[in-house]
């Protein structure tokens, strides 16, 4: 199980690694230009070892998973505004992942300490620091946990024996808390990664997903939950389009783009009214991973091999 979570780990760093050229992954025609406003760099580690991160909805502070001071990836809280770093988990094995509540209230994160991944949640406003397993016992492994806009429902990929592949799954959080945790699992049947919840509609659920059967180049998609359908957003055979995020105003949906060629991946934005792609970063520096907070993108960008987490301000 932990190899499905590798293979995960190694398209991130891939994207690192891609640094050669600007991208320019479709027709210009089809483009325009956003000019970023105020990049400011939030952490400045020297060596390799940044994870997957979150922003805290209400607050000026992000949760990110390291490796910097151990030799498995922990989780650590940090305001924007300072260095100060607050340890949250220091378990034997890996948390990452990390999704805090539209309350701010807790955080969900992915552990491998039992072996296979599994879904975790913490208390941030107790501060209390141990892991609760929220439905460990069911036997997949499940990674990417995002929340409903009302707290009350998650979203993540599972596993799938039956797809061979990752599926997206809904789990309503009280009936987590029953004797029969896979009572409150709604399988979708749709294949797909890094699911992200629409701020503003209940129903939408965006996610990237191979092209093609087989292949590790993605596209941009959608879920609709009570239609039971998927649509296309984002798709090139030239290019990759990976880890989706929301505006708040649910009108934007942040990604990276990863050319083929080899070329360096830069954050892109696509307006869902009108289907306007909008280029955030540009350059050699390698950019993905962003996190829309307000009104601001936090990305990665590794210069010189190391990673650190930048925003940005749009400016559409």
């Amino acid at each position: 199980m932990k190899t499905n979570f590798l293979y995960i780990l190694i398209i991130l760093a891939f994207l690192a690694g891609c640094s050669s050229g600007p991208v320019k992954p479709i027709d210009t025609d089809y483009l325009t230009e956003a000019v970023p406003a105020g990049f400011q760099q939030h952490t400045f580690f020297k060596t390799e070892g940044l994870g997957t991160f979150c922003a805290v909805p209400g607050e000026n502070s992000i949760v990110f998973s390291s490796k910097h001071n151990s030799s498995n990836y922990n989780l650590y809280l940090k305001n924007l505004n300072d260095d100060k770093l607050t340890l949250l988990t220091n378990e034997p094995g890996d948390e990452t992942f990390p999704a805090v509540s539209p309350s701010g209230k807790v955080l969900a994160f992915c552990s491998n300490n039992e072996e296979r991944w599994s879904l975790n949640v913490m208390n941030l406003a107790s501060g209390m620091n141990t892991p609760l397993s929220l439905i460990s016992n069911v036997e997949s492994e499940l990674i990417s946990p995002a929340w409903s806009p009302d707290g009350k429902k998650m979203v993540f990929s599972r596993f799938s024996a039956e797809l061979e592949d990752y599926e997206i799954c809904i789990l309503d959080i009280e009936a987590a808390g029953s004797r029969n945790p896979k009572a409150a699992l709604h399988f979708t049947g749709c294949i797909g990664l890094f699911p992200k919840w629409s701020p503003k509609d209940e129903n939408i659920i965006a996610f990237q997903k191979a092209n093609q059967i087989g292949e590790n180049w993605f596209g941009l998609y959608i879920y609709d939950i009570m239609r039971e359908r998927t649509i296309e957003l984002v798709s090139d055979p030239r290019w990759a389009a990976i880890n989706p995020s929301w505006s708040d105003d649910g009108k934007f949906i942040a990604f990276s783009a990863v050319n083929k060629s080899g070329s360096s991946n830069n954050i892109w934005a696509y307006e869902i009214d009108n289907s306007k792609l909008y280029q955030l970063t540009t350059g050699s520096e390698s950019n993905y991973q962003p996190v829309w907070r307000k009104d601001r993108v936090l990305f990665c960008r590794t210069i010189n091999g190391v990673t650190n987490i930048w925003s940005l301000k749009p400016e559409f």
